[in-house]
């Protein structure tokens, strides 16, 4: 067939597609995935901490399964420190068992205008060690009577050997200031 080039082009008849859905109608029932649904086992922190906040499972070098638990407002006993956080160890067994804290960071303030861990709040990750992060930790240089204010630059502690070796890692602290820092301690 031969088209007339003079003859107005009619666009094609729309196509009508329909789509036939091959389930039931629903509600459809959903079953949530939960370890022990019939038997929980609940862990419990200090109020107002955000016990909570970060979880994740965590397995010792023995072998032994546990949740670690963030509690960023967490009030620990490092000197000179409020709502430094922390992160709970929970040992995961049928009925539960108390949560000890993992120490993380023993020495709390540093030394005055070195680093400011008021309101740090610790959080936490796990994967092959177990991390745990304060974000709002800052730090403070002065030089004689001048100061550089507080200076927001995080500091990440990581714990591996089944919790058993800590070590601090702190990217955004400036360390060519230290010298600064001991000259303002004399």
């Amino acid at each position: 067939l031969s088209r007339n080039p003079r003859a107005p082009l009619r666009p094609d008849p729309p196509r009508r597609f329909c789509l036939v859905l091959l389930a039931p109608p629903g509600p459809w029932p959903v079953r949530a995935f939960n370890l022990h649904s019939d038997r929980p086992t609940i862990y419990a922190g200090p109020n107002d901490s955000y016990f909570g906040f970060a979880m994740d499972f965590f397995q010792g070098s023995k072998g032994s399964m546990s949740v670690v638990v963030g509690a960023p407002r967490a009030n620990t006993s490092q000197p000179g420190v409020v709502e430094a956080g922390a992160v709970y160890l929970c040992p995961w067994a049928p009925g539960g068992t108390p949560c000890s804290i993992i120490e993380f960071d023993t020495k709390g303030e540093r030394g005055a205008g070195e680093l400011g861990s008021r309101l740090q709040w610790v959080a936490l990750s796990v994967r092959s060690s177990c991390q745990a992060c304060a974000p709002l930790q800052h730090w403070n240089a002065f030089e004689g009577e001048a100061q550089a204010t507080q200076t927001p630059v995080g500091t990440c502690f990581v714990a591996t050997d089944g919790l058993s070796r800590f070590a601090e890692y702190a990217p955004c602290r400036c360390h060519h200031m230290d010298a600064i820092y001991e000259h303002s301690r004399e």
